[in-house]
């Protein structure tokens, strides 16, 4: 039996997989879910409220927020936090939770800002809701002479009509709209005008601004106003060296914006499952497209390393689906749910998929929500945003040979530990790794600071002995093995326990090269985002012990007196320094 093809999208996948079942069997089942079907095709959007778990109705024509408005900014936007800081803390900076639909639902107004057309337009797309653009040309209101005059530069056709719209309806006079079809613009979405001004030519990604943007740029220039310009402030550091890696890998450069939507350019930032730095790598899809992680060193945290191999990640699911929405998609939910959800709806336009049940409520809302972050980005002055304090990275790269201390490093230099832990993030400890490093340093560093540095030898870079101790070697057999304190040997590799925990490299100070004022504030970072265990449900201490290979008592002296009371779900216990 043959359904047209928008009912057949809204019936539950179990009727899909029997459509082609006997007519007989077909009918009955029909009979039976008939009640549901019609209840199912007249409910509204419903859609869930991440704090409460409860459901509102909500309003498609939501009004997309105005430059010129910023009294919808009524908070600062922070939520329940969702990011952990590099001892797996909750951050300082309270990053914000997935707006709410009492956040996102806001009355809507007269007005409602019109689709912008994408520059890449598929042959099977449904022509989108646009609203003429007659409607702004003909009974323009009169000019408005405010502010936003001086900041409309240069813009194409669609951009003059999309702040000409946002101005409330009125037309600045710094701009000069030309003589359009607007009936071929409007009639004929699959055959684009010839007039490629008509297109968003300062975007290099298809932009489409459905419902959901429209709320997403309502929430992030409203109630989170104050978390947008602290990631502003933030990615200010990186946003130019993503931008040319981006253009150097062959991909959109407008994918700047998306880790904001994944981490808000926080490159300490560790998800609850594990994803990490800027881009949010997985550790097996890390290590898929080429990112080291051991002891010394991650490079999901290294915002040059993850960005080219997220700009690869984004080319490979490009060549596989032809689409960059659905590239955009992929990089949310994998390869394997968008090819499934292809499969499932017989579409490659990922706003039809978006109209059926074919993808989860975070993946249908992960490509809206980068296009709001994007148009905002691209335009946070008209939004009222101020320009970020921060200043650009400003680096130069330098071969490190051998392992090498910060400490040394720094005062050889003359520049701080900060300095160096800040342009090279992906390191985990104050130390490079044991093998030849680029190590990147401030550009003011004198080339001959750099001649001195090189010239030494491993000895003196290091200042250490590295030891790979076994799983319960105690430190007083490696102590007095190489003639050193205890109490300074548990201080510099950050060791609470008399005994180690898992197996591990152990630095030990090198006599004769080691000074201790030098090396005074030297310690490993414990990196507990490495070594979590994530409590799932049926688990108890004993369980936990049994799988980590420890005992209840080290788990209960590693992690205090939380551990115990009763353990839940959701909690995250330390079972060691890897």
């Amino acid at each position: 039996m043959i359904f047209p093809q928008n009912v057949f999208a809204r019936l539950p996948v179990s009727l899909r997989l029997i459509a082609s079942a006997p007519k007989s069997y077909l009918l009955f089942l029909l009979a039976l879910s008939l009640p549901s079907l019609v209840l199912w095709s007249c409910t509204p959007i419903a859609m869930s409220n991440s704090s409460s778990g409860t459901s509102s109705i909500v309003t498609p024509n939501i009004n997309i927020a105005t430059p010129n408005n910023t009294d919808g900014a009524v908070s600062n936007g922070r939520g329940s936090v969702g990011f952990y800081d590099v001892r797996g803390n909750a951050s300082a900076l309270s990053e914000p939770s997935e707006p709410s639909e009492s956040s996102l639902s806001q009355p809507t107004p007269a007005n409602t800002l019109p689709l912008l057309q994408s520059s890449r337009l598929d042959s099977n797309r449904s022509e989108p809701s646009t609203l003429p653009l007659t409607a702004l040309l003909d009974n323009t209101p009169p000019v408005n002479t405010g502010n936003n005059s001086n900041s409309m530069r240069d813009l194409t056709q669609s951009e003059q009509l999309y702040f000409a719209y946002l101005n409330n309806g009125t037309i600045p006079v710094s701009l000069h709209l030309p003589e359009v079809d607007a009936e071929a613009f409007i009639s004929d979405p699959e055959s684009p005008p010839s007039d490629p001004s008509m297109f968003p030519a300062n975007y290099t990604y298809p932009i489409n601004i459905d419902p959901l943007a429209k709320k997403y740029i309502s929430y992030y220039t409203g109630p989170a106003r104050r978390t947008f310009q602290m990631w502003l402030e933030r990615s200010n550091r990186y946003i130019d060296v993503v931008k040319n890696i981006l253009y150097e890998e062959g991909v959109p450069v407008d994918f700047m914006a998306l880790p904001f939507a994944e981490s808000g350019y926080n490159t300490e930032a560790v998800s609850w499952v594990g994803a990490t730095g800027i881009w949010q790598f997985m550790p097996k899809t890390g290590i898929y497209y080429g990112l080291k992680q051991d002891f010394w060193q991650d490079d999901r945290k290294d915002f040059e390393a993850s960005t080219r191999a997220a700009a690869k990640y984004l080319k490979k699911s490009y060549k596989q689906f032809g689409d960059w929405h659905l590239s955009t998609a992929s990089y949310n939910a994998g390869p394997g749910k968008i090819s499934r959800a292809i499969s499932y709806s017989r579409s490659r336009d990922f706003y039809v998929l978006n109209q059926g049940t074919y993808l989860a409520k975070e993946t249908s809302h992960y490509v809206p929500k980068y296009t709001a972050l994007l148009i905002i980005y691209k335009n946070y002055l008209d939004y009222g945003f101020t320009m970020p304090k921060t200043e650009p990275m400003i680096y130069k790269t330098i071969n490190i040979p051998s392992q090498a201390n910060f400490y040394v490093i720094a005062d050889t230099l003359g520049i701080s530990v900060g300095e160096i832990r800040e342009f090279n993030p992906g390191l985990l400890h104050p130390v490079t790794p044991p093998r030849a490093y680029n190590l990147r340093i401030p550009v003011s560093v004198s080339q001959r600071d750099i001649n001195k540095l090189l010239g030494m030898s491993s000895e003196e870079l290091l200042q250490y002995t590295v030891y790979y101790a076994n799983k319960g070697q105690s430190v007083k057999s490696i102590a007095e093995r190489y003639g050193v304190s205890i109490a300074e040997l548990k201080r510099i590799n950050a060791l609470s326990s008399s005994y180690l925990t898992s197996t591990r490299p152990v630095l030990v100070p090198l006599k004769g090269y080691y000074d201790r004022s030098l090396n005074k504030w030297f310690q490993l970072n414990v990196k507990p985002g490495n070594d979590l265990y994530l409590v799932r449900r049926g688990d108890s201490l004993e369980s936990i012990a049994r799988k980590v290979s420890m005992s209840v008592e080290e788990l209960i002296y590693l992690n205090g007196e939380r551990s115990y009371g009763e353990i839940i779900p959701g909690q995250r216990l330390v079972i060691g320094a890897r």
